[in-house]
């Protein structure tokens, strides 16, 4: 089982400033990788929204069967 990494939980403590730090750049990272393959995809490649939609809920989907397994 994949374990989930959360930014916004409420178990942290004093002493995870260090890692919830380094946990929120790596979201805002993801976030900004995430904002240009979706311009790259549609702007550049002219995939439709719909086509774009369909792979991201996909692999959300394969994630959460891998999770749940």
């Amino acid at each position: 089982m994949r374990k989930q990494a959360r930014v916004d939980g409420d178990a942290a403590t004093e002493g995870d400033g260090d890692v919830r730090e380094a946990l929120f750049a790596r979201v805002t990272e993801c976030w900004a990788r995430l904002e240009d393959v979706v311009i790259e995809l549609h702007a550049v490649h002219e995939f439709r929204e719909e086509t774009i939609l369909h792979r991201v809920r996909a692999l959300i989907a394969n994630e959460q069967a891998l999770l749940d397994d």
